[in-house]
């Protein structure tokens, strides 16, 4: 597959490396996470450092490394999780239903918390500055020893808040990945990583994604991958199906974040 092949999307997706989030919050809870930027006449969330990398452009697919701070990563895993239960999922009847290929342990997060506002603020500033009401509820999801997600789609899911609307894209974070051979593979997105730039074997397993034929992206502590679900004309891209391969030994936390079309 070439990597560069020309699409029609909307180049807004496109976003300079570094970016500036601005949410305001209390003193004490910016402080206590050195979020405290002085001579912004106020009290911001930190300025983003993040690097966005284009891993394909049709589906559109960006790597985005250091999305997530140590210090953010560590408060989001002591406020998700007490939150932790098994995971379900919300079928075609808007209830919720356990699955059996999704082994894992998942909680939604307050949407009203001070560097959750933050990190929900850099999501929609990414898009375009997308209207907040669109974010789902972010969600972190815990992967044990022998616990792993099948191959699926985040699209055609319903939504408990959001049941006729469908999810136009996903950012995938990892907060903690202290596990080997643990990573999000993408099936159809078939690169022949051994002959791209050797640096690209820093962010992608490329071992392990030429010996099944699909991209391997690497459980990256503070990386997210970020991917369009729909195609130009709103209909699910059946190219971004993607499992969340089977964790051996250690564990691996990750965050959930999901916008809507309306």
């Amino acid at each position: 597959m070439a990597r560069f092949r020309s699409s029609s999307f909307v180049w807004h997706w496109i976003i300079p490396i570094t970016l500036l989030s601005v949410a305001y919050l209390s003193r004490d809870t910016l402080q206590a996470y050195g979020f405290y930027l002085a001579g912004f006449g106020g009290y911001t969330c930190p300025q983003d450092s993040y690097q966005a990398r284009i891993v394909s452009y049709s589906p559109l697919i960006i790597h985005l490394e250091n999305f997530i701070t140590p210090k953010e990563r560590e408060h989001l895993i002591s406020l998700g999780l007490p939150l932790l239960e098994p995971s379900m999922v919300i079928n075609k009847n808007n209830e919720r239903a356990q699955v059996p290929g999704r082994t894992s342990s998942s909680g939604y997060l307050p949407s009203d918390e001070p560097v959750i506002g933050c990190i929900r603020e850099r999501a929609l500033s990414f898009q375009g500055f997308a209207s907040g009401h669109l974010l789902e509820s972010l969600q972190v999801v815990k992967y044990q020893p022998g616990q792993s997600y099948g191959a699926h789609y985040d699209w055609g899911i319903s939504s408990e808040d959001l049941e006729v609307t469908d999810r136009v894209t996903t950012f995938f974070a990892i907060l903690k990945g202290d596990c080997e051979h643990c990573g999000t593979h993408f099936p159809f997105l078939k690169v022949d990583w051994c002959s791209e730039n050797d640096q690209w074997c820093r962010l992608i397993d490329c071992d392990a994604s030429s010996a099944i034929n699909g991209t391997v992206f690497k459980a990256l502590e503070g990386s997210a991958i970020f991917w369009r679900n729909l195609d130009d004309a709103g209909v699910g891209d059946p190219r971004v199906l993607h499992e969340g391969m089977m964790v051996e030994s250690g564990e691996k936390i990750g965050l959930n974040i999901w916008t809507r079309d309306g």
